[in-house]
C-alpha cells in the first residue's frame, strides 16, 4: 500500500469508513508518534479537539478524533486555498499569492503620480526618484 501524507485542510478518510478534516498534524502529549485530530462531518467522534486538558484544534463537541497516520488511507478532497487578511491567497506549496489591484486608476490619482514621477527641469541623467502611493478604498 502507498503511503499516504495528509495534511491540514485536506478531507482524509480512515481505515474505518469514516471522513474527516484534517485539523492538526503532529505529536500528542499523551502518546508517542504522529497523530491526526480530524473533524468530522458528524457526531460520532469522541472530543472537541482537546485530549485530557490540552486542546490541539476546535470543534462541536463529538465532532472530533485523534487517530495515526497511519491508520489514513486516501485523501478524499485536497484543501482549499488559504485565504490571508490582505487578501493573499496560500497555495499548496506554502507560497502566498496576492490579488493584482485593478488596473484602472483614477484621474485625479494618476495626475498626481505623474507630476511626482515626471523628471521636471533641474533633474540630472541617471537620477530618479521613487515614491510608492498607496490607495485607500
Amino acid at each position: 500500500m502507498a503511503t499516504v501524507s495528509p495534511k491540514v485542510g485536506q478531507t482524509v478518510e480512515t481505515q474505518d469508513g469514516r471522513q474527516g478534516v484534517v485539523r492538526y498534524a503532529g505529536p500528542l502529549h499523551i502518546a508517542a508518534g504522529d497523530w491526526l485530530g480530524l473533524e468530522l462531518s458528524d457526531d460520532s467522534g469522541k472530543n472537541d479537539g482537546s485530549v485530557k486538558g490540552e486542546r490541539y484544534f476546535q470543534c462541536p463537541p463529538r465532532y472530533g478524533i485523534f487517530v495515526r497516520k497511519e491508520s489514513i488511507v486516501k485523501i478524499a478532497k485536497q484543501a482549499a486555498p488559504a485565504q490571508r487578511p490582505n487578501g493573499a491567497t496560500l497555495t499548496a506549496n506554502g507560497s502566498a499569492t496576492k490579488p493584482r489591484p485593478s488596473g484602472v486608476m483614477p484621474a485625479d490619482i494618476a495626475r498626481k503620480r505623474q507630476s511626482l514621477m515626471g523628471g521636471g527641469t533641474g533633474s540630472t541623467a541617471g537620477s530618479r526618484v521613487s515614491v510608492r502611493v498607496r490607495f485607500m478604498p
